[in-house]
């Protein structure tokens, strides 16, 4: 079976990671993978074919020509979009629609409380005009599943794959200490929800010493408001890694701090 595999950009984000993981395990199943990527793809990439289309603005339409020309070259059994978007009309609005399956990474119902009035508007066109024309959604999670049932008004036409981690054998209950360390390694926006994790970490105990490091990059204006929750509550139980490229890095400061579970290790 030929399967296409489409994305905004590589990257080391949530959504290329999946998209490498189902790549790599539907090819070792003996499917055909194409990676299609509306601007820039991974060059490092040496098991799967990707093609570029080098977009140079949301909605090109020159990258839209260069997508319906691949996808008739290509001619795939299934087109799997993790991006969606207005460009996706360009397979969507053509005879690829009866093909297409979208995979929805973000909470679907989190979007119209966004302070972001841009992103509620592309989204809303994307629910309301592309969304309901995919063959198949994919949801990450049980609760976004129902959400999307309830929009689409169809139970059969959403399924769930969970994002996968590697799980230990045993996990182990018992703790040594009154120290809580929690880390966070991801794009710093709204959708996310760091906001109400922070929120529901200071419900705990004052008896449990909580460090938190949350690293990455994203919107400017939220990592200040993250910064401001975190001067509210009280600036002694968490500390604020507000950027860190380098996931090696953030790891092994993670792994130091739970080892030695100095509270003052990353002040």
């Amino acid at each position: 079976m030929k399967i296409v595999m489409l994305v905004d950009r590589w990257s080391s984000g949530g959504v290329p990671t999946v998209m490498s993981d189902l790549s790599v395990e539907l090819k070792s199943l003996g499917h055909e993978i194409t990676w299609i990527f509306y601007y820039s793809g991974n060059p490092e990439n040496k098991i799967i074919p990707q093609i570029e289309l080098n977009a140079r603005f949301s909605g090109d339409p020159k990258a839209l020509i260069a997508l319906k020309s691949h996808l008739k070259l290509v001619n795939p059994d299934i087109i799997h979009d993790h991006f969606g978007g207005i460009w996706a009309s360009a397979y969507l609005f053509s005879q690829w629609r009866k093909k297409a399956i979208h995979h929805y990474h973000n909470e679907f119902n989190v979007v119209s409380d966004s302070p972001d009035d841009r992103r509620v508007l592309k989204e809303s066109l994307f629910k309301n005009i592309l969304m309901k024309r995919y063959k198949k959604i994919v949801a990450v999670s049980e609760h976004n599943a129902v959400t999307i049932k309830t929009f689409l008004k169809n139970e059969n036409n959403v399924t769930v794959i969970s994002n996968s981690v590697s799980k230990p054998k045993h996990i182990s209950n018992k703790r040594k200490n009154d120290t809580l360390t929690i880390g966070y390694l991801g794009r710093l926006v709204y959708e996310k929800g760091i906001d109400s994790l922070l929120e529901a970490i200071a419900l705990l105990p004052k008896s449990i010493v909580v460090n938190v490091l949350i690293a990455g990059d994203g919107d400017q204006l939220y990592i200040e408001a993250l910064a401001q929750i975190i001067k509210n509550i009280s600036l002694i139980r968490f500390n604020f890694l507000e950027e860190l490229k380098i996931k090696m890095n953030f790891l092994v400061k993670l792994i130091v701090c739970i080892l030695v579970q100095d509270k003052n290790l990353l002040v």
